[in-house]
């Protein structure tokens, strides 16, 4: 059987494989093929470019709904901190993004983020498949007040509110 890479510094064979052992973490960036997710939801489809950062971060998926647009993203080894779960900073960041997506819904112009409050709900690991969904709630002066949350098969990971500002 596969041992933990912490110990052997090798990768697992196959994502099911690193899930079974919890211990999916520390692969390097080539060994993440290997380890690459299922294809998003039905549905889903590429987000276009959302900027140099993002870019790097992804991908980043979308669906329109008819309520608004879903995001999500396949959680992969470049996403995950060295405890094997999605990195707090990749989930906000992805959340910070969905969350502009709805200003720009309400205020189709350039806005900035001036203030965003996060709460940690939950974990996500390597494969998992992650949701986020936001509604702006408000607009005031070139002020923008946004609600969302970050989701893994329907239970809450992260619920966050922002302030964007019109640029």
């Amino acid at each position: 059987s596969w041992a933990c890479w912490k110990s052997t510094g090798a990768c697992p064979p196959s994502l099911e494989s690193a899930r079974a052992t919890g211990c999916a973490t520390g692969c390097s960036r080539t060994a993440s093929a290997v380890l690459r997710p299922a294809e998003p939801p039905r549905g889903f489809v590429r987000f276009p470019d959302r900027g140099p950062f993002s870019s790097h971060i992804g991908p980043f998926w979308r669906k329109s709904v008819p309520d608004g647009v879903l995001h999500g993203f396949l959680v992969e080894a470049h996403h995950c901190n060295n405890m094997g779960t999605l990195h707090g900073g990749m989930i906000a960041a992805f959340l910070d993004g969905a969350l502009a997506h709805a200003a720009y819904r309400l205020a189709p112009a350039p806005a900035v983020t001036v203030r965003m409050s996060v709460d940690y709900l939950g974990c996500g690991a390597l494969g998992d498949w992650i949701e986020g969904a936001a509604r702006a709630l408000a607009m005031h002066d070139g002020l923008i007040v946004v609600r969302g949350e970050a989701l893994r098969g329907g239970t809450p990971l992260m619920a966050a509110q922002a302030l964007f500002k019109l640029v």
